[in-house]
């Protein structure tokens, strides 16, 4: 048997109002995404705290680049001005050796010229550690006494002069061995090492 009109009629209202009021009390999920998602973001959406943070350490670390780059620099400009004193040291030291070189091969000529002759030419080497003189081979044929007396003028000269030009600053220690010797190569003199001097063979 069916209930009267107006009781199911209550009954209707009552489900109604119940809904109504289950849909007032449980809040519905923003934008239509499940519960769980919109904890998620919330769990993964930074605080205040953790945003002033970032921008205290991004500041430092902005700050720390830029000293970085500050010393960077500045250790650049003076690589940069060390380079360029050396750049210039090094061409003043090539202009000083070769006005030295000319200096020399000046003293050379002049020296061989005052020979009249008996000198043929004088070459370094080693660094004008060396000197040898070249004399003509008619040399041989001079007194003893006269090839003895011209060894020891020519070669203390060629000696001195090369010392003063080439060694200078270095200290009296350096040695320069002359040599004197013919057309051959033979040595016309003993060059002494301890000593220093010559004796004509």
């Amino acid at each position: 048997m069916k209930k009267p009109f107006y009781k199911r009629w209550a009954t209707y209202l009552y489900a109604f109002l119940a809904i109504v009021l289950l849909g007032m009390i449980l809040p519905d999920a923003p934008d239509g995404k499940p519960a769980a998602e919109n904890i998620a973001e919330a769990a993964a959406e930074p605080t205040a705290e953790e945003k002033a943070a970032a921008e205290e350490q991004a500041k430092k670390d902005a700050e720390a680049a830029a000293r970085i780059a500050e010393i960077t620099k500045k250790n650049e400009a003076e690589a940069a001005k060390k380079a360029q004193a050396k750049a210039a040291e090094d061409a003043k030291a090539e202009e000083q050796a070769a006005q030295q070189t000319a200096a020399l091969s000046e003293a050379y000529d002049r020296l061989i010229a005052e020979s009249d002759g008996v000198i043929v030419s004088i070459v370094a080497e080693s660094d004008y550690e060396i000197v040898n003189v070249r004399l003509t081979d008619d040399f041989a044929y001079l007194p003893v006494t006269l090839r003895q007396q011209f060894v020891d003028d020519f070669g203390g000269r060629i000696e001195s002069n090369t010392r003063a030009q080439m060694f200078e600053g270095r200290g009296s220690s350096d040695f320069v061995y002359v040599y004197f010797v013919n057309s051959k190569g033979e040595h016309l003199a003993e060059t002494k090492h301890l000593e220093r001097g010559w004796k004509v063979k």
